[in-house]
């Protein structure tokens, strides 16, 4: 038959019909969720280093503060509304892992509001610091909270669209 001339090759070997099947109703479908799963995972990857290396030392540092928060949102821990950083930082500490998140907060806004403004060295040193927070936020989950929270796409929409008008 016409299909078994496409699956041959000229030592005789032939691939399974039910191989075939599997592949094109199982393994398709698989591929494009996990280039979905790795888009969104990229996407991330991409914004946070941008919020890390573009802008001037203000938005840097205001960039490590929204990474902070949408970290956190990718767990569900959701933060009020025209909150405050430090009203925000409060709401997310009584989530686990996010004892830090109150210092961070002052952080941000002492350095944010110094007088001579950040330096370098101090946003990456505020970077390290969002790195951290971080990384005690995934430690205190489980791994399928974190696999969940890695392919969440909601922090890669804007908060505000979420609000309630």
């Amino acid at each position: 038959s016409v299909n078994q001339k496409a699956n041959s090759r000229p030592d005789g070997f032939t691939l399974p019909g039910w191989l075939i099947a599997v592949f094109t109703y199982v393994g398709i479908p698989l591929l494009l969720i996990a280039a979905v799963c790795g888009a969104i995972i990229g996407a991330k990857i991409w914004r946070r280093h941008r919020r890390r290396t573009r802008g001037t030392p203000v938005a840097r540092l205001s960039g490590g503060w929204r990474e902070t928060l949408d970290h956190a949102r990718d767990f569900g821990v959701g933060v009020p509304v025209g909150a405050t950083r430090r009203e925000q930082a409060s709401a997310l500490s009584a989530s686990p892992g996010m004892d830090g998140a109150a210092g961070l907060a002052l952080l941000t806004d002492t350095t944010m509001f110094a007088e001579t403004g950040p330096q370098d060295d101090e946003v990456a040193a505020f970077w390290e610091q969002v790195g951290t927070l971080r990384t005690s936020i995934s430690d205190s989950r489980t791994r399928w909270q974190r696999i969940r929270a890695a392919i969440n796409p909601l922090s890669l929409v804007p908060a505000r669209l979420f609000r309630k008008r």
